[in-house]
C-alpha cells in the first residue's frame, strides 16, 4: 500500500471516528428513551437545516429534496414524537422540561401540527410562493375578483418552523 493510499485511508478513518465521537458528545452519554429522542431531534434538525438553506436561497431549491426532508420530519412527528417523551424522562442530558407533562395536550397538539405541516410541505414542494399579483382595476374602479391560490411550500415551511420554535420555546431547556 502506497503512502498516498495510507494517507487517504487514515483521513477516512479519522473522519469516521471524529463523526462518531462528535455524535456521542452531542448526546452527552444519553441512554434509553432520552438518547432515542435526541437522535430523533438530530434527524429533524438536519432535515430542517437542508430545508432552511433552500428556502432562504443559500442552496438551490430541489423539489425532490424538499419532499425527502419533509418526509424525515413527518416520520418523526405526531405520535412518533410523543412516544419518546414518557412522563418523567428528564434524566441528564435531556433538554426537555417538566412543562411537557403538565401541558401534555398542548405538547401533543404541537406534535400533530408538526406532522401536518411537514406532510403538507412534502405535498406542496412543487408549488413555490410567487409575488402577490397586482390588483387590476376595472373601468368602474372596482377591484377584479382575486383567484384562489393553493398554499405554497413556502407557507407550509413557515408553519413548520413556527411549530418547531413554539415547542422548543415552551418545552426545551436551553
Amino acid at each position: 500500500m502506497g503512502i498516498a493510499m495510507k494517507s487517504k485511508l487514515l483521513a477516512i478513518i479519522s473522519f469516521v471516528v471524529f463523526g462518531f465521537s462528535t455524535q456521542l458528545m452531542a448526546h452527552g452519554g444519553a441512554t434509553g428513551v432520552v438518547k432515542e429522542r435526541m437522535e430523533q431531534m438530530s434527524d429533524m434538525k438536519n432535515a430542517l437545516k437542508i430545508l432552511s438553506d433552500m428556502f432562504r436561497g443559500k442552496s438551490d431549491y430541489d423539489v425532490q429534496q424538499v419532499r425527502t426532508q419533509a418526509k424525515i420530519i413527518n416520520n418523526h412527528a405526531g405520535d412518533a414524537l410523543t412516544q419518546f417523551f414518557p412522563e418523567g424522562s428528564l434524566t441528564a442530558p435531556s433538554e426537555a422540561n417538566g412543562k411537557i407533562w403538565q401541558q401534555w395536550a398542548d405538547f401533543s397538539a404541537l406534535a400533530v401540527q408538526l406532522k401536518s405541516a411537514s406532510g403538507s410541505l412534502g405535498e406542496a414542494a412543487g408549488q413555490r410562493a410567487v409575488a402577490a399579483p397586482e390588483v387590476f382595476l376595472t373601468m368602474s374602479m372596482q377591484a377584479a375578483p382575486a383567484k384562489a391560490v393553493a398554499p405554497s411550500a413556502d407557507s407550509y415551511f413557515k408553519t413548520l418552523t413556527k411549530t418547531c420554535s413554539a415547542c422548543h420555546t415552551k418545552y426545551r431547556n436551553e
